[in-house]
């Protein structure tokens, strides 16, 4: 194994809760009380609104703050929220409280990425927003990627897989030489089983219940499981040399 290519945005940040989860568990933890569905459509209608800002030069809580603001005035229109009058201050709050969670998650792997990027080649591949390495180095990590893939850079979305075939390209490795570490099994294992890579499903709370496993080499309920399986396959590797 030469390199490991990771998912950001639920695997690296929050440590494999999908952000409607994760969202859903901060409202609730302030006393919002939303009904599941609508946020669900409310989530999906902030992704579609992000898609059309340039967000390339923000910081996380300018990133989500905008998300946030979003899912309030989509869940206002439904009638929903109707407590919050000062949307903008509530929401640079809430994004501020989002930071906090993913500093503390985030700071828990960080002695784990300098111990992998110690070993392999590591490269970081999202649907993200223009400012993924902007992002990565606001929480001092950006050193220990050698690559970063951002899909509004880079024009691709998962689940193509052509956006993990830039990403071997750029550390000019093979498919077999790779394991790809994320928490969507659509967006993440799937495209990267059919290139030829070895996968790791890092399975907590998903966007959907995904039962099939087929294509995950391995599946773990927290990145330091990492550790384990990276030393078994460079054992297994000497040995069968």
């Amino acid at each position: 194994m030469k390199a490991l290519v990771f998912d950001f945005g639920g695997t690296i940040d929050t440590g494999g809760i999908h952000w409607f989860e994760k969202f859903w568990s901060l409202y609730s933890s302030i006393g919002i009380v939303i009904d599941r569905t609508v946020f669900r459509e409310a989530f999906k209608y902030s992704e579609q609104q992000m898609s059309l800002i340039d967000s390339r030069k923000s910081s996380f809580v300018e990133t989500y703050t905008r998300k946030i603001s979003f899912q309030v005035e989509y869940l206002k229109k439904q009638d929903m929220l109707s407590l919050i009058d000062d949307v903008p201050q509530f929401s640079q709050n809430f994004a501020k409280l989002c930071r906090s969670d993913v500093e503390k998650q985030i700071k828990s792997i960080k002695e784990l990425l300098s111990d992998l990027h110690g070993q392999f080649k590591i490269v970081l591949v999202s649907n993200y927003y223009g400012n993924l390495q902007i992002i990565c180095r606001e929480f001092g990590i950006e050193k220990y990627f050698d690559h970063f893939i951002d899909s509004t850079l880079v024009g691709i979305r998962k689940p193509d897989p052509a956006i993990f075939k830039l990403a071997l390209s750029k550390a000019k490795i093979h498919a077999k030489d790779a394991f790809v570490i994320g928490d969507s099994y659509g967006n993440d294992i799937t495209p990267a089983h059919s290139l030829g890579c070895k996968t790791v499903w890092l399975k907590v709370k998903g966007w959907q219940d995904d039962s099939d496993r087929s294509f995950a080499d391995h599946t773990i309920s927290e990145l330091e499981e990492l550790r384990f399986i990276v030393c078994s396959d460079i054992k297994s590797s000497e040995n069968s040399n």
